[in-house]
C-alpha cells in the first residue's frame, strides 16, 4: 500500500491536527508503517482522540457501541421520514397553523436547514470540515461531529460556571461587573466622576423634585442642549432609569440579573434565586441617599395618583419594524379612524428629526399574511417565521424571515372609498352627534361598544 503525498504531509506537520477515534493507536501504526524509530516520528500532541472525549461523556469505547448508545441509524431513519411528511405531505389545515394546507421553508427555517441537509447527503453530496477532517457523507463522520459538538457543548457549559464563579467572587469583594454608568468613568476598578454628566443627573433630580414630571424633565433638558453619551436626544424612559438608579447615591447592589443558562443566554431578574451584595460607599455620589429616597417616594406617590403603572401594550409588530432612515423603531398610534405605525423619532422629535412615513396596520396584516401563504393573520406563526420588518421609502417593506432570507414587498394606501366601511361611517356619525352635544358621553360609549 503506498500514502499519498497529501496524506504524508498532513501526518508530518505537528501544527496539523488530526482526528480519530483511536488516535493513539492509529498513531503507533502509521509511525511504524513510516518506519519509527528510525523513520519519521509522528508527534501525539498534534493527534486528537474522539474515544476520550466519547468516554469522558459516558459513552461505549468503540464506534459501533456509541452508534448504538445514540440510536443513530434509528435517528437517521425517522429523521428523514418526519422531514419528508413536513414539507412533502400535504397538512390538515387548522386555526394553529393559520388554516394552511402545505408547509414551506418559512414556516420552519430550522426544518428546511435540517431537510436540505438531509436531501444533500441522499443524493451524495458530501459536506468537508477542514479544520476537523470530516466527510458527512460517511457514518463514521455523522458520529464524529455528533461527538465532537457533545463535546463542545460541555465544554462550553464548563467554561460558563468558570466564568459565573469569577464574577461571583469580584461580587464577594465588592467589584462590579458592568463599569458602564452615565456620569461616571470607570478607570482601574473605581468610579470617577465625569462632571458635565453628573451635572445633568443633577438637574434631573432637582427638576423632579421641584414638582416636574418625567415627561416636563425630558422636554427641559433637551430644551437646555443636554445630550446623552451616543449625542442623542433624551427620552423618559432613560430619564426615568436615572431617576431610580441607586448606584447615584455612592453606593452598588450587584447581582440584581443573573443568565439563565449557557445556551440561551437570556438575563432574569434576580428575585430572591441568588444572593444580592450591597456594598456601601463603593464610589463617589451624585446624588445623597435622603435626596434619591424622596424621588422613590414622590414616583411611588405620583403613579398610585395615576393609577397603577400598565406595562406597554405587546401587539403582534411591537419591536418588530425598524425605520429605514434612522434606524429607531416603529411605534403604533391610533388616529381618529385607523390604527397605524410610526417612526418613534418622528412621533417624539417631529419631522425635522425623522420624515418616515406612517404603514396603516392593516397593510403589516396583509403583507405579513401574503408572505406567510396563509389564509388569516397568525401572530405565533408570524413570531415563528418573522424576524424584522424595515420600513423603507416608496412605500417598501423589506421583510427579513428566520433564515436571513429578505422579502421586499410594496404597499399602496387603499382608496377612500374601500376604507371607509359601514362600521366607520357610523363612528363618525356618532362622533358628531357627541360634539353637537345630542348625546352625552355614556350613551356614546354604549353606541361604539356594542
Amino acid at each position: 500500500m503506498r500514502i499519498s503525498t497529501n496524506i504524508y504531509v498532513l501526518t508530518k506537520y505537528f501544527y496539523v491536527i488530526k482526528y480519530a477515534f483511536n488516535a493513539s493507536f492509529e498513531r503507533i501504526c502509521l509511525s511504524k508503517f513510516l518506519g519509527y524509530p528510525t523513520g519519521i516520528y509522528l508527534n501525539p500532541t498534534s493527534w486528537r482522540c474522539t474515544m476520550v472525549a466519547s468516554a469522558y461523556l459516558g459513552l461505549p469505547l468503540s464506534l459501533q457501541g456509541v452508534g448504538s448508545v445514540l440510536s443513530l441509524d434509528k435517528q437517521k431513519l425517522s429523521e428523514g421520514k418526519d422531514l419528508i411528511k413536513y414539507f412533502c405531505v400535504p397538512c390538515t389545515p387548522t386555526k394553529s397553523n393559520g388554516g394552511r394546507t402545505r408547509n414551506l421553508p418559512m414556516h420552519d427555517s430550522k426544518k428546511w436547514c435540517e431537510f436540505k441537509k438531509y436531501n444533500l447527503r441522499h443524493i451524495g453530496v458530501d459536506v468537508y470540515f477542514e479544520e476537523q477532517n470530516i466527510h458527512t457523507i460517511s457514518s463514521d463522520g455523522e458520529l464524529m461531529i455528533t461527538i465532537l459538538a457533545s463535546y463542545a457543548q460541555e465544554e462550553s457549559r464548563q467554561v460558563s460556571e468558570n466564568m459565573k464563579w469569577r464574577i461571583r467572587k469580584n461580587f464577594e469583594e465588592g467589584k462590579t461587573w458592568n463599569s458602564v454608568i452615565y456620569g461616571y468613568s470607570y478607570d482601574d476598578g473605581i468610579f470617577k466622576i465625569i462632571p458635565h454628566e453628573a451635572h445633568v443627573v443633577r438637574l434631573i433630580y432637582d427638576y423632579y423634585l421641584s414638582g416636574m414630571g418625567v415627561g416636563a424633565v425630558t422636554k427641559k433638558i433637551n430644551e437646555e442642549g443636554y445630550l446623552t453619551r451616543k449625542n442623542k436626544k433624551w427620552n423618559k424612559s432613560s430619564v426615568r432609569y436615572i431617576l431610580t438608579n441607586y448606584n447615584y447615591t455612592g453606593n452598588l447592589i450587584l447581582q440584581k440579573t443573573y443568565t439563565e443558562n449557557h445556551l440561551t443566554k437570556k438575563k432574569k431578574l434576580n428575585n430572591g434565586y441568588l444572593p444580592k451584595y450591597h456594598v456601601k460607599e463603593s464610589h463617589e455620589a451624585i446624588v445623597s441617599v435622603s435626596e434619591y429616597r424622596k424621588v422613590q417616594e414622590e414616583l411611588k406617590k405620583r403613579d398610585s395618583l395615576s393609577g397603577k403603572r400598565r406595562s406597554p401594550k405587546k401587539y403582534p409588530f411591537t419591536g418588530m419594524i425598524v425605520c429605514d432612515k434612522c434606524g429607531t423603531n416603529y411605534r403604533r398610534k391610533t388616529t381618529p379612524y385607523k390604527h397605524v405605525w410610526q417612526c418613534n423619532n418622528h412621533i417624539e422629535n417631529g419631522k425635522v428629526a425623522c420624515d418616515a412615513k406612517q404603514v396603516p396596520e392593516e397593510i403589516l396584516f396583509e403583507v405579513s399574511t401574503d408572505i406567510l401563504e396563509l389564509e388569516e393573520f397568525n401572530e405565533d406563526t408570524f413570531k415563528k417565521n418573522i424576524s424584522s420588518i424595515k420600513a423603507c421609502d416608496n412605500n417598501e417593506l423589506v421583510f427579513t424571515l428566520n433564515d436571513e432570507t429578505e422579502v421586499i414587498k410594496k404597499w399602496q394606501n387603499k382608496p377612500r372609498s374601500e376604507s371607509w366601511t359601514k362600521e366607520k361611517r357610523e363612528l363618525a356619525r356618532l362622533r358628531e352627534l357627541k360634539r353637537r352635544g345630542e348625546i352625552n358621553g355614556k350613551n356614546y360609549s354604549n353606541s361604539t361598544n356594542n
